[in-house]
């Protein structure tokens, strides 16, 4: 869809959730950040066809993307690694978002098995 080879019902696959619909990446290429060009035609077709539509997207801070894909989004929800992503790190990407003006819808946590010290396990209060 990205490179206009595609429309949305050529890509589209269904998943094993009866409403859940995936439109895989597709081919590696050479210059992904010149495809996010195309971002703003594509997800206006998407959003024609479907009630919500989520893009995933590569980490905030190292690439440059969320500037391309910001204006063309509602929000942003972040994931962060759970023992693993700085505090640091993630302040900043909530200031990269800011600066391209993408609303921040929230953040979540994952890998939170064996991340967080065993007294914030549910285990800890029983």
């Amino acid at each position: 869809m990205l490179t206009e080879e595609a429309e949305p019902g050529d890509v589209v696959c269904d998943t094993e959730l009866h409403n859940l619909k995936v439109i895989p990446s597709g081919l590696v290429v050479e210059s992904p950040s010149r495809l996010l060009t195309a971002a703003k035609d594509v997800l206006g077709k998407c959003k024609e066809q479907f009630d919500f539509v989520i893009c995933d997207a590569p980490p905030v801070v190292p690439v440059d993307d969320v500037g391309l894909l910001a204006p063309h989004v509602d929000g942003a929800l972040m994931v962060v690694l759970a023992g693993k992503t700085d505090r640091v790190i993630v302040k900043r990407a909530l200031e990269i978002l800011s600066d391209a003006r993408a609303e921040a819808l929230g953040i979540v946590l994952n890998n939170l098995h064996g991340a967080l010290p065993y007294h914030y396990d549910y285990k800890y209060y029983r």
